[in-house]
């Protein structure tokens, strides 16, 4: 089995094909190759949850490809001890034997993937001649949007708006 670090998948998934990829699993679960139920919370404590997310792809003929589940924690007291409030890892198995094929740090994995969908809704949606971002909030997850869509648009201008930043708002 492997073992996949933060700086391993930074290496490993830039934008741009991360974008790509994410678009060849929503086009599979729209299809019927790929399912990912609701997710499991299991509270931990009054500021704190433990969250399971399993999913599974499939052949195009229904055999088992890959399965995979993220597990999650967030602790809201983490902020307070120096330590991120949300952590993850990820657990990747072979789908026909069960077989663990890679552990990876999940963190990194869930900011680029909500950055990536993201930045492939505006690939779909967006009009074609559009330049211009907006991001509400400058915390961690600011920083994973803005990645994403730099991986895929240029040239283009963000703003960002946040309540808790002196001046509440920044524009570049």
């Amino acid at each position: 089995m492997r073992v996949l670090s933060r700086t391993d998948l930074e290496q490993l998934l830039p934008p741009p094909a991360l974008i790509d990829a994410l678009e060849q699993a929503f086009l599979a679960a729209a299809a019927g190759r790929a399912e990912a139920p609701p997710r499991t919370a299991l509270p931990v404590d009054r500021d704190a949850v433990l969250l399971l997310m399993p999913a599974i792809t499939r052949e195009a003929g229904g055999r088992p490809r890959d399965l995979g589940t993220k597990v999650v924690t967030f602790h809201a007291g983490n902020r307070a001890r120096g330590q991120p409030t949300i952590q993850a890892a990820y657990l990747l198995l072979e789908g026909a034997t069960g077989r663990p094929l890679a552990l990876m740090e999940g963190t990194l994995l869930t900011g680029l993937r909500t950055g990536a969908t993201s930045a492939l809704a505006a690939r779909r949606l967006a009009r074609a001649d559009a330049r211009r971002v907006a991001c509400f909030g400058a915390g961690v997850q600011a920083g994973f949007q803005l990645r994403c869509l730099s991986g895929s648009w240029r040239p283009w201008r963000w703003w960002g708006g946040t309540r808790t930043a002196p001046g509440g708002s920044r524009r570049r």
